[in-house]
């Protein structure tokens, strides 16, 4: 076989011989897998500590898929030879469930939340990343070093494994490695790095969590930094994955940047992600997208103005309404963290290049030659507003889930409440007295807007047509509020001197007044048989401020609480106690009596030339 050379070592894999040779000397702190045995007992272990008084947490397994269960199978049997777990029999338990890594592999984690909230916080302080960026600047040479699977590299505290039990389908374990969901994991892992690396912190090294930065100025300086990290790691048996780890590079990517050459960027798979971000539909896309791009805030200049449209449709209360500011705003977040122009902004640039100008910002109201034609009132009436605002609509809807199963709903007849009519989707805006929301607002969590909740504001000096036709509506529409107003009032004068206000006591006997849907509870009767009030049935308790709970027969298959409306307080003859109450008749017999007629003792005959016959029964 034939021994490579330094030369071709450094075309392979990019490190200079020097570093080669390091790498080579450490090869044990980089195993394809970590050891098969539990990490050392350190002065950092991971405590769980919880609030006085607190119960042990525990709940039900979540459900899974069969590919799922099958990797937890795997998973568990692996985490059990490498003795990372055992089973338990402990009071606390918690869910497993699964998060997809980049690489398309299932990341196995506990839903510790019912735990988190009973553990006391560790206030460990995490490094702020700036602080980190600026130790990084000035140096030449870098290398970047991950733990594999840090997590599983520090110890529980002895006596509290218990504590992180997870219930699975195939049994519950304890975990005697930290797992991965636990409030103070960050701070734990943390305080055990900024521990063994105390003497060399911000010397040159820094460390975030799992991941540890060298740099040097000189690639002798860079092989003895090197040499000394793996030694640090090696004396506490931590472990590094060689395959996300680089050395010796001019440029290293760092918390979604890319530091080198004096410079921090913006980490260019982070610019493509928002650059390639679809318009948000809702809030929850919208926070998304700002938490990625406030990231990077310190790359854009004036971010906090350039981000307020959107920024203002996260406030509290505040309707989802995506208009064309907020659409400015969102183009222009994305055009600031490119570095290269779009080919847009570059062909006009070429374009602008054969001309020799400067950039002036005019007024509108000072530009009073521009668009002259627009300017004079006695040509606005003739200008017709021809758009594509219904085009944009449909095209809207085809890219909106929530529309496109609306439509579909409509389409097969599945609901009254949206109708589609020439491939737009159109809903009923009138507000239900019963739940004070629109069916639109319902489905969407919004009311649409309409011409008349806009506050449009005309000039009535190019067109006092429009003007006047919107003071008229606005008008008409107070008008129409106004009546309505009236009407309610006469409604109330009316209804009010009818109403009563009823209160009952626990033991009152009241009589109840039946719906129709509760007319079925009285079996083999005729609905026009039922009497208007049933009862009387005594009060058991009061529920809430209007309704009251009844004591009703095991025959009157119905809900037992009944709003005070529907009571009515039963008065009881003290004479007759009976009086009052509801009697049904007796059943009907339907066995047969019938006997054969023996003698016949006597008949008339009657005026029309009947005879009748007098049976006598025997």
């Amino acid at each position: 076989m034939k021994e490579e050379s330094p030369d071709n070592v450094q075309q392979e894999d990019g490190a200079p011989p020097l570093i080669k040779r390091v790498l080579e000397e450490n090869q044990d702190v980089m195993p394809p897998q970590l050891p098969a045995k539990l990490p050392p007992r350190r002065e950092v272990d991971h405590v769980i500590k919880l609030e006085p008084g607190a119960k042990p947490p525990s709940m039900a397994p979540y459900r899974m898929s069969p590919p799922e269960l099958e990797e937890l199978r795997k998973q568990l049997k692996d985490l059990l030879d490498k003795g990372m777990i055992r089973p338990s029999k402990a009071p606390f338990g918690a869910p497993v469930l699964f998060q997809r890594k980049h690489d398309g592999s299932l990341r196995m984690c506990v839903d510790y939340r019912a735990l988190n909230k009973v553990t006391v916080k560790n206030k460990y302080p995490i490094p702020l990343i700036a602080d980190l960026f600026d130790r990084l600047g000035n140096a030449k040479i870098y290398a970047k070093m991950d733990l594999q699977k840090g997590y599983y590299q520090v110890r529980i505290a002895e006596g509290d494994e218990p504590k992180t039990v997870c219930i699975t389908r195939y049994g519950s374990f304890e975990w005697l490695v930290m797992p991965f969901g636990l409030t103070n994991a960050p701070a734990t892992f943390c305080m055990l790095m900024n521990k063994i690396f105390h003497p060399y912190l911000d010397w040159f090294v820094v460390v975030y969590l799992d991941d540890i930065v060298v740099y040097s100025n000189s690639i002798d300086e860079h092989a003895d930094h090197l040499r000394t990290v793996f030694q640090v790691l090696r004396e506490n048996e931590l472990y590094v994955k060689k395959e996300k780890c680089s050395f010796a590079k001019e440029e290293v990517p760092f918390l979604g940047h890319i530091i080198g050459h004096g410079k921090l960027q913006m980490d260019e798979a982070k610019i493509r992600a928002i650059v390639e971000w679809e318009p948000p539909t809702k809030v929850t896309e919208l926070r998304s997208f700002l938490g990625l791009v406030n990231y990077y805030w310190r790359f854009i200049s004036s971010y906090s103005s350039r981000a307020a449209p959107l920024i203002d449709l996260l406030k509290k209360n505040k309707p989802w309404v995506w208009s064309e500011a907020c659409q400015l705003a969102f183009e222009d977040l994305k055009a600031a963290t490119q570095k290269k122009l779009s080919p847009k902004q570059a062909r006009w640039q070429d374009f602008l290049a054969e001309f020799d100008y400067v950039l002036e910002y005019k007024p509108g109201k000072a530009n009073v030659v521009a668009d002259a034609l627009s300017r004079k009132a006695e040509l606005a009436a003739i200008s017709l507003a021809k758009g594509n605002v219904h085009e944009k609509i449909k095209e809207g809807l085809e890219h909106d889930p929530m529309a496109k199963e609306l439509m579909r709903l409509a389409k097969e007849g599945k609901t009254r409440q949206f109708w589609v009519e020439d491939g737009l989707l159109y809903a009923k805006g009138r507000r239900s007295e019963a739940t004070g929301k629109s069916p639109f607002e319902l489905a969407t969590g919004q009311q649409p807007l309409t011409p008349h909740t806009l506050a449009i504001s005309f000039d009535s000096a190019r067109c006092p047509g429009a003007a006047k036709m919107a003071k008229s509506w606005a008008e008409q529409s107070d008008l129409a509020k106004s009546f309505l107003e009236k009407a309610r009032r006469k409604m109330k004068k009316w209804a009010d001197p009818k109403r009563r206000h009823l209160e009952f006591n626990t033991g009152d006997k009241v009589l109840i007044k039946l719906i129709p849907q509760q007319f079925k509870a009285f079996l083999g009767m005729h609905k026009g048989l039922v009497r208007k009030y049933e009862g009387p049935y005594p009060v058991v308790a009061k529920v809430g401020k209007v309704s009251y709970w009844l004591d009703l027969p095991s025959t009157l298959k119905i809900h037992p609480v009944f709003h005070v409306s529907m009571l009515r307080p039963y008065q009881e003859d003290e004479e007759d106690p009976s009086r009052g109450e509801s009697h049904r008749a007796p059943p009907v017999v339907t066995k047969s009596f019938d006997k054969e007629i023996e003698e016949v003792i006597s008949h008339k005959l009657n005026a029309v030339g009947f005879i009748i016959f007098f049976p006598l029964l025997k």
